[in-house]
């Protein structure tokens, strides 16, 4: 259950990646460049991990989908 809520609220850096449609090591540099912070990262931890909400939002910008307030957003 609690690695279920975890996936649900979370994503690795390949995940963030594939949602992007870009390579992990370019991810990371478009996130970082939009302000998207990694919840955990190297050396803390193995992998880079990001707030789910945080990338899709960022995916969304990309692709120029409303936010939730319905303006629409810039990545």
């Amino acid at each position: 259950e609690a690695l279920r809520r975890f996936g649900d609220t979370h994503l690795s850096g390949s995940q963030a990646a594939r949602l992007i449609g870009t390579s992990p090591a370019a991810a990371a540099r478009r996130l970082r460049g939009a302000g998207v912070v990694p919840v955990a990262a190297p050396p803390e931890c193995r992998q880079i991990v990001y707030g789910r909400r945080d990338v899709e939002a960022f995916a969304d910008a990309m692709r120029g989908r409303p936010r939730l307030d319905g303006r629409r957003a810039s990545a």
